[in-house]
């Protein structure tokens, strides 16, 4: 076993994926630094072991990985009512579990390739995120001592739409819970929490 060259694919694979998990981490993204760089250097370890193991024919292990991760990322998916959020998050996972992969077996022009191609796809979403183009949606539960319309929330926000998933009463309290789906752009959503309490009556907010 060449010991230099399993430290050198290792560090390699660390360093890639603790600067993509950093970013991850900073975009304040269900998904840190932690997570990608387990996934890479595991499959990194992996692909290595297949190799020493089985030099002639290694896609027996390697194929395994990439079938394992693939459960892995279905944890990063989040259901709600009617829509399935955390694709994204997802496929991350598994094109890093393929990145350190790729590093562990050798094949470092392939993996460059594939690590610029990440990084500008994640430059393209930021800068389409600072022009406000797409939108987002996230899940907010109001709680205020008057019954709050769904149509009041969109002009009190400037969303472009909204989803009402449950609506409660509780007048003997005198608390009314509003739950909404809302889509905006990212930039904007951010602001929602501080422009809704500005509403005299919203008592509590809650964001999922």
């Amino acid at each position: 076993m060449d010991y230099q060259m399993v430290i050198f694919r290792f560090s390699v694979t660390f360093v890639i994926s603790f600067l993509f998990g950093l970013e991850r981490q900073f975009a304040h993204k269900p998904i840190g630094f932690g997570t990608y760089i387990f996934v890479s250097a595991g499959s990194c370890v992996l692909a290595l072991t297949a190799v020493f193991l089985n030099h002639e024919n290694p896609l027996s292990l390697i194929s395994a990985i990439i079938t394992s991760v693939g459960f892995l990322g279905a944890g990063a998916l989040i259901k709600t009512t009617d829509k399935i959020f955390g694709f994204t998050s997802a496929a991350s996972i598994w094109i890093f579990a393929i990145l350190g992969m790729t590093v562990g077996l050798g094949e470092y022009l392939v993996a460059a390739l594939l690590y610029g191609a990440i990084w500008i796809v994640v430059l393209v979403d930021k800068s389409f995120e600072r022009r406000s183009l797409g939108s987002y949606q996230k899940k907010f539960t109001i709680t205020s001592d008057f019954l709050l319309s769904k149509q009041e929330v969109l002009n009190l926000l400037g969303a472009r739409k909204a989803k009402t998933l449950m609506l409660s009463m509780d007048p003997a309290n005198g608390e009314y819970t509003l739950s909404l789906l809302l889509e905006a752009p990212r930039v904007m959503m951010g602001t929602f929490p501080e422009r809704l309490l500005t509403r005299e009556g919203i008592m509590r907010i809650r964001v999922d």
